[in-house]
């Protein structure tokens, strides 16, 4: 991981013969595009370097002056760090570096660290260079830990961009998204990046939730760039965010600039996925985004309304609507001839699909029928991306038991392919399945995963994992009323930044900053996610800020293609709050009010058809709130019917509601019965540190207001009980863990193993063709000196590297590189 420090660089070069000095000296340098916002305050986000808070450049006296309190470069003192002259470069380091041996990594590390000397960026590309060809990304991330501060400062000499490139595309493998967007803005600045880099840039822009930045991106992209459309990649990539965010009117503006203005025409499968968003929910606004589009001439010239992939669009809607069993979908495929000729990569969309569908649905027996029917498939590979629409169906259901087993009998065992079977998608997975199996083990989960995943052997192999990792880890969660287990954030979450960014200016009552920040992003056209909608609306309801509420729901809420009724019921908690403002009463006084039953009961009668589970509690916990129990039971009467009894989460959530709507209502007896009959329930496995101390506070509530002892007695009794359920529950949950852990651990081992075999071999035919390279120069040169001079004069040019010629195991190229954002759907 890149060493960070809060520091910048002020630079001043002076030239003396076959040697340059450079002192350099660091003061606080900022990069607003790489910031990331924790627990409320702005501060350098864990995946930044130090050196990359650069802000300004200073000349000073003809030397770089630096000062650095890295762990790579001691303390804050100003230092003096000196170029390698080019003649020990080629006596002592030249060939060295093109073997690449570990020895050499270390030791170039510690001559900075050491003796404050550094190389030049050609002599260091050759090292790198070769590190590459070795895929030892793990070791080229160290050295650029340790020549971090010094990179920027080195960009007039030979070589410069070709290192910035090798880095660059380093640190994308790495998934280190905001140092690849800190890069790539300094490659840019010194050369026209190619179509591969556009691609890594634009990535890491979407990665780093610089949604606005990216979308401008983009339009230079496609309206300067046009020499570069090799492919459709950028549109996939920017196509696949807006599909993610479910922002359909963001997705017809990318559309549609590109086909005003590309060369390229969309690939098919762009455009079905296209067609499958824009027609999901059947509005007349989507279908008329997509008639646009169909018609357009780039469109019509490309064929696509004869292609296999239309017709199987058309195929996956008539699906949704007429909701065809796996069985008669198999029928179809098979009987009609329309579909029997269909390619087997139209055919993949279709499957991953109605994978994606039942998976959604949570509808397991549909899931296990179509995995059966594309197992009967054999034209179409069952790739990993298959598998890992059944580990989420695992994972979001918090089946950790299921998901262990899956992975070994299932996924361990594939055979190599071009893809890498375990991978940053496959171990997040695995990481929300065990938060959402036992919440309450939450930090013991991350502490045993750091332990697990940090080994320096599996960073060494999976130099990704890292990053991976740090992602992962929770923050502490905005506005967690209750359980705030429930309401994890980590700092890679879409909306995240923004949310602490919103909250911190609204604790200052700076509404206008918020409604500019929400204004950029729709004027740019890249809606915010509806989480954050949701969201600021919670805050702005839980702390009065109503001005801001009516903002969110005149510009952001008809944005919405689908608002669920959670949000009304927010928006009827604001009104009853203005309500009793406006009469100057407080919630205790405002019990029974006759205008506050009056709102709920029309409420309820308005969206009765519609209310869900969720919705029911919602209600019957703001009625009890207002005295008005006997609505309040209701609600919770209709919510026990709409309950599923396997379901855990739902079996808490009635439990914990009707507890508390129950001790408010100052009824122990029913409270006892509720708590009797959770413990009861084969399934209420879930239960929480939080409600265990609630009801305590339940008890000694009703205990001051003069219940019966017997009935406290028999409370306490009941609580003991969840207790004991509440310890059994988190000695499963660490057995699980410790199954999994074990296995993950026993298979890394074992990929490691073969990585080291693998890389064994690399280093042996590279040193082979190093060894008769050298030979055949030495041959041909009329002396060791003139060699000295041969090898020098192969120093790389400022020239970008030429691709890589990586091998296929274990590493992504560019298609494969486009990751999580075109995944389906």
């Amino acid at each position: 991981m890149l060493n960070r420090c809060r520091s910048s660089m002020s630079a001043c070069v002076r030239m003396w013969p076959r040697r340059l000095v450079v002192v350099m000296t660091m003061s606080g340098l900022q990069q607003g595009a790489v910031r990331t916002v924790y627990n409320g305050g702005r501060r350098t986000s864990e995946q930044l370097p130090r050196w990359m808070n650069e802000k300004d450049e200073q000349k000073a006296n003809g030397q770089l002056k630096a000062t650095s309190n890295g762990k790579r470069l001691g303390g804050s003192k100003q230092r003096q760090v000196s170029f390698i002259t080019e003649d020990e470069f080629n006596e002592v380091w030249s060939v060295r570096f093109m073997y690449g041996e570990l020895q050499t990594v270390d030791e170039v590390i510690d001559i900075l660290e050491q003796k404050s000397r550094v190389f030049q960026p050609a002599q260091l590309l050759i090292l790198l260079e070769t590190l590459y060809k070795l895929h030892d990304l793990h070791d080229i991330a160290r050295i650029h830990q340790a020549y971090g501060p010094f990179i920027k400062k080195m960009e007039s000499q030979p070589g410069y961009c070709s290192l910035l490139y090798l880095l660059l595309r380093t640190q994308f493998y790495l998934q280190d998204y905001p140092v690849v967007e800190l890069l790539f803005r300094w490659y840019a600045s010194c050369q026209k990046p190619d179509g591969t880099l556009f691609i890594y840039g634009l990535r890491a822009m979407l990665e780093n939730n610089n949604a606005v930045s990216a979308k401008q991106f983009f339009y230079r992209f496609v309206k300067s760039c046009k020499e570069l459309h090799s492919n459709d990649y950028m549109l996939q990539l920017m196509s696949s965010y807006a599909i993610k965010k479910g922002d359909m009117h963001g997705l017809n503006d990318i559309f549609k600039l590109w086909l005003d203005n590309s060369r390229i025409k969309p690939s098919h499968l762009s455009l079905a996925r296209a067609q499958l968003e824009f027609e999901k929910f059947d509005t007349i606004e989507g279908k008329y985004y997509w008639y646009q589009i169909l018609h357009h001439p780039q469109v019509v010239k490309s064929g696509y309304h004869q292609s296999d992939y239309y017709l199987m669009a058309r195929f996956i809607k008539r699906i949704d609507e007429s909701k065809l069993p796996a069985v008669s979908i198999q029928k179809e495929i098979q009987t009609n001839s329309a579909y029997s000729n269909v390619s087997c990569e139209a055919r993949s969309l279709l499957y991953k699909q109605l994978l994606h569908t039942y998976m959604k649905a949570n509808d397991f027996a549909s899931l296990k029928d179509m995995l059966r029917i594309i197992q009967q498939d054999h034209e179409v590979n069952i790739s990993m991306d298959f598998h890992l629409v059944i580990c989420r169906y695992f994972s979001k259901n918090g089946l950790l038991g299921d998901l262990t087993s899956y992975l070994k009998d299932v996924v361990i065992k594939l055979p190599p392919s071009g893809k890498p079977v375990f991978d940053s998608r496959l171990l997040s997975i695995i990481w929300r399945c065990a938060v959402t199996a036992y919440p309450m083990l939450l930090r013991e989960f991350e502490n045993e995963f750091q332990l697990l995943f940090n080994q320096e052997k599996y960073v060494y192999c999976f130099p990704w994992l890292r990053n991976c990792v740090k992602n992962q880890l929770s923050l502490d969660a905005l506005e967690a009323r209750g359980d705030g287990i429930f309401s994890r954030r980590t700092a890679t979450n879409s909306e995240t930044k923004k949310l602490y960014r919103a909250s911190n200016h609204l604790k200052r009552h700076d509404v206008s900053k918020v409604c500019n920040m929400i204004r950029k992003h729709l004027d740019a056209s890249m809606r915010p996610a509806f989480d954050l909608y949701y969201s600021l609306m919670k805050y702005c309801v839980n702390h009065r800020q109503f001005n801001m509420m009516k903002f969110l729901e005149t510009s952001l809420r008809p944005t919405y293609r689908y608002i669920p009724l959670k949000v009304d019921i927010l928006t009827l908690r604001a009104r009853i709050y203005q309500l009793l403002d406006n009469e100057n009463l407080g919630t205790g006084e405002a019990r029974g009010n006759l205008k506050v039953t009056s709102m709920i009961n029309a409420f309820i009668t308005t969206h009765e058809q519609h209310l869900n589970f969720q919705n029911r509690l919602q209600l019957g916990t703001l009625a009890s709130k207002f005295g008005l129990f006997d609505l309040a039971e209701q609600q919770f009467a209709h919510a026990r019917r709409l309950m599923r009894p396997t379901e855990r989460r739902e079996l808490y959530m009635y439990y914990k509601s009707l507890s508390a709507f129950y001790t408010l209502a100052k009824r122990p007896t029913c409270l006892i019965d509720t708590l009797r009959a959770f413990n009861d329930e084969p399934h209420s496995s879930l239960i929480t540190h939080y409600w265990l101390r609630s009801i305590r506070t339940h008890i000694t509530w009703l205990r001051r207001n003069n219940a019966d002892e017997e009935l406290v007695n028999e409370l306490n009794k009941q609580r003991s009980r969840m207790v004991l359920h509440y310890a059994d529950a988190k000695m499963e949950g660490l057995h699980s863990i410790s199954a999994l852990t074990s296995l993950l651990r026993s298979w890394l081992d074992q990929l490691c193993e073969a990585d080291r075999a693998a890389m064994d071999l690399r280093r042996e035919a590279l040193k082979k063709s190093t060894d008769a390279a050298l030979a055949a120069r030495a041959h041909s040169a009329p002396s060791s000196a003139a060699a000295s001079c041969s090898l020098a004069s192969g120093l790389p040019s400022t020239q970008p590297l030429a691709q890589p010629n990586f091998y296929t195991y274990p590493y992504k190229e560019c298609e494969q590189s486009i990751g999580t954002h075109a995944e389906l759907p």
